[in-house]
């Protein structure tokens, strides 16, 4: 099984996040199990910036726009991390699928979970989908 997932995420968050994902994998035509791995690749907004004492993100050039802040150094860590005001940066990873597809007639209904780990942590998430045969 080979597929190619295009994906627009974070529309419901205020992001635009689009991503191609290509997966190869194995499927049982009898049952309907699925198992795949592929690269996957996304362009996301980040920004670098800092969270302050009440644990408000603030983006690093906050700081200097400041005038209570002149001449003086920013004491908090700064650190990347998704903002829809940053720009664009493209990222990869590594999906690693798992789904079942169902069928009634000639519908199908795939159902899959993934998880694509990361040295920051991982993203999780599950997709649904349906397609229908034609005889």
């Amino acid at each position: 099984m080979f597929e190619f997932i295009p994906l627009i995420t974070g529309v419901d968050q205020g992001y635009f996040i689009p991503s191609f994902t290509l997966l190869h994998g194995l499927r049982s035509n009898v049952n309907g199990w699925e198992f795949a791995l592929g690269p996957t690749v996304n362009l996301t907004p980040t920004s670098n910036g800092y969270y302050d004492n009440d644990n408000v993100w603030h983006r690093e050039s906050d700081w200097a726009k400041n005038p209570a802040n002149e001449n003086v150094e920013n004491p908090f860590v700064i650190k990347q991390r998704l903002d829809s005001r940053g720009d664009y940066a493209l990222q990869s990873g590594f999906v690693i699928a798992f789904g079942r597809t169902f069928k009634s007639g000639k519908l199908n209904l795939p159902v899959n979970v993934y998880v694509i780990p990361h040295r920051d942590g991982f993203r999780i998430g599950a997709s649904m989908g349906f397609n229908a045969k034609n005889k």
